[in-house]
């Protein structure tokens, strides 16, 4: 639409960060209530994954966009594992909790957001030195403080993930993304483990709680979303 209208953000040039900030702006005219980052992070770049970094205001979040580039990308597919646990959750749940815990500053539940955020450098340089074993356990202390945060984030099924004896044998640790509660888990594999433990997660649609589940296969995109044009 802003091309055909000849906006600014049309262009590839300038459509970062304002056209994926308005597409939030649409959800919220919508009534789902999701984060700048989950549409930023579909932009494109030098590099599928981005360290996003937000600086303190008293306006509108202007977060700082880093590609992070050195690090093997065969590697990082081989080891962190995208599970669908087939469990639908709804993410304003868990965004207003986390909304709560900050503007109530709940001295249990705020020292998980501030010991989350300590741990997010420790997982970019874990990843940019392929410490997978390293990332992993970093992961699982992020999910802790997450739930930490958000009780409501897990339940006794997901928490197999990470509790689970089979589970815990052929992988360093892992979370759920977004607001938990279902959707998607990251699992890290430990080195060598990555098929055995793909199968053990696939396994998993036998049992009723994960009867929708499944490994899903992927790949690093660094071109992001892009518009494809057609002429008639």
């Amino acid at each position: 639409l802003y091309r055909l209208s000849n906006h600014p953000y049309g262009s590839f040039e300038n459509e970062y960060p304002g056209l994926y900030d308005q597409s939030i702006l649409l959800e919220q005219s919508f009534g789902l209530n999701s984060g700048w980052q989950d549409a930023r992070g579909a932009s494109g770049g030098p590099s599928a994954i981005k360290d996003f970094y937000a600086p303190p205001t008293d306006s509108l979040p202007m977060p700082e966009r880093r590609f992070i580039q050195n690090f093997d990308e065969v590697s990082f597919v081989d080891h962190v594992i995208l599970f669908d646990t087939g469990i639908a959750r709804s993410a304003t749940r868990g965004l207003n909790e986390v909304l709560d815990a900050y503007l109530t500053r709940d001295a249990m539940r705020y020292r998980g957001i501030l010991n989350s955020l300590a741990i997010h450098d420790e997982m970019v340089v874990a990843l940019q030195n392929g410490d997978y074993t390293h990332l992993g356990i970093l992961a699982t202390q992020y999910w802790n403080f997450r739930c930490l945060l958000d009780p409501g984030a897990t339940n006794k099924a997901l928490q197999y993930l990470f509790d689970g004896p089979e589970i815990k044998a052929l992988s360093s640790g892992g979370l759920i993304t977004g607001a938990g509660g279902g959707g998607f888990a990251l699992i890290i594999a430990r080195d060598g483990c990555s098929s055995q433990l793909r199968h053990l997660l696939n396994s998993l649609k036998n049992r009723s709680e994960y009867s929708n589940s499944n490994v899903v296969s992927y790949g690093l995109n660094s071109t992001g979303i892009q518009l494809t044009e057609a002429s008639q």
